[in-house]
């Protein structure tokens, strides 16, 4: 049996004021991961960065390895969602002994999720399944969806992100879930997104009916979507703009007079760290313009310039500031 030694070939083992300060980027690490990360806290990690060369060297070495941790988890995932069987998950839950063993005190939430998924998706990333039906499903980026069971291959939970089902025809309604609702179609089009707090349903094609809890139910038809809290009854349907909210289906993206805040946390989704916007920035306009995804960077650099902010990145935190 291979034993494995953190100093490694040729190198001294670590001193004891190298453990510490290791142990203290890691914790840095999985602080800027919770996203609970705000200007206080950067400059808290600016001040402990700047103690020594040490720490900025051994900060850089601890994050390039949980990214580098990070890299073969998501090979393994890749290689375990590429094949069909029980052993999925067990190959995922290998992925995050991984993590630990590698030394690296942070558990990414999207690797928690994969745990449940049968498919996912990684910043920037879309793909398209063929599900067991018939009915082909479209993920957008950081999405992770599941199989359902005791549907005959006409269901999919959504676990997190955004998805798009092209359903095929069956006497059976297809049933799309996510946590507090179940939406039902025959055939047609259909998409939900699930963020933090707000869930969003619209059909494209056909006819669905959308249920959140026991006495809340809407029925939809081509064009209309809905918008609702998780875990709160569903509120009025509305007509919905096709275009603009599938354009991701293209790799696009459309603001039309949309919030600055808002846009800025759509955009988030297609990159790979985590953006945060200053507190007490004041009151911010509204923003529009159509963007690839693939350019998402620039995209929110040119955005932030119409408010009167500039984008700064650090540990793999965008902070946007005046």
């Amino acid at each position: 049996m291979a034993k494995r030694e953190r100093g490694g070939p040729g190198r001294p083992p670590f001193s004891q004021d190298d453990w510490r300060l290791r142990a203290e980027a890691r914790d840095w690490l999985t602080l800027m991961a919770s996203g609970k990360v705000d200007l206080a806290v950067l400059s808290r990690f600016r001040q402990w960065q700047s103690n020594s060369a040490d720490h900025a060297r051994i900060f850089e070495e601890e994050r390039a390895s949980l990214q580098a941790i990070s890299r073969q988890a998501a090979r393994l995932h890749l290689q375990a969602t590429r094949r069909r069987g029980p052993d999925r998950r067990a190959v995922l839950g290998g992925a995050l002994a991984l993590a630990a063993g590698g030394g690296a005190a942070v558990v990414l939430p999207d690797m928690v999720t994969g745990l449940r998924a049968d498919h996912v998706t990684g910043a920037n990333e879309r793909l398209s399944l063929d599900l067991p039906d018939g009915t082909r499903a479209e993920l957008n980026t950081r999405t992770a969806v599941a199989l359902t069971s005791g549907t005959e291959g006409r269901g999919l939970h959504l676990l997190d992100g955004e998805v798009f089902l092209d359903v095929a025809p069956a006497t059976r309604p297809f049933r799309l879930t996510v946590d507090g609702a179940v939406a039902q179609m025959q055939a047609g089009g259909m998409a939900l997104r699930s963020g933090e707090a707000v869930q969003s349903f619209l059909v494209s094609e056909g006819a669905a009916a959308l249920r959140s809890g026991r006495q809340s139910s809407r029925d939809l038809g081509a064009g209309q979507g809905i918008d609702w809290q998780a875990g709160d009854p569903l509120g009025a349907t509305r007509d919905i703009d096709l275009a603009t909210r599938l354009a991701w289906r293209q790799g696009r993206v459309i603001y039309d007079q949309t919030p600055f805040a808002e846009a800025a946390r759509d955009l988030a989704r297609y990159l790979p760290g985590r953006v945060v916007l200053r507190p007490g920035l004041g009151p911010l306009g509204r923003v529009s313009g159509q963007f690839e995804t693939e350019d998402a960077r620039p995209a929110l650099e040119a955005l932030a310039r119409t408010q009167g902010l500039r984008v700064r990145e650090l540990a793999g935190v965008m902070l946007l500031v005046a």
